[in-house]
């Protein structure tokens, strides 16, 4: 329970510093919200937690971003099969 705890704690700690809207209006620190946002969920699902619920302010921009370079990875036409139409899409879109 002790490590439950602490990631609790420490994923709400930084998802508080994701909310201000002065840091995550800020497009500088965009490589930094998803060096937060992709290891908490890894380590939300490492032992057994939901992932905490970023704020709008700090998913949006990580999801563009994501999207962003899934459709430079994969490709445009592979990209939007796989939010839509996963019979015809590629088995995986992934970014990293």
């Amino acid at each position: 329970m002790g490590l439950q705890n602490a990631y609790v704690e420490s994923a709400a700690q930084a998802v508080s510093l994701l909310d201000a809207p002065e840091v995550a209006a800020s497009w500088d620190l965009l490589t930094r919200m998803v060096e937060l946002a992709v290891p908490m969920d890894d380590l939300a699902v490492s032992v057994g937690l939901s992932a905490p619920r970023l704020p709008r302010a700090a998913f949006d921009p990580v999801v563009a971003l994501l999207t962003e370079l899934a459709a430079r990875r994969h490709g445009r036409a592979a990209l939007l099969r796989a939010l839509t139409r996963a019979e015809r899409g590629p088995s995986a879109i992934n970014v990293f």
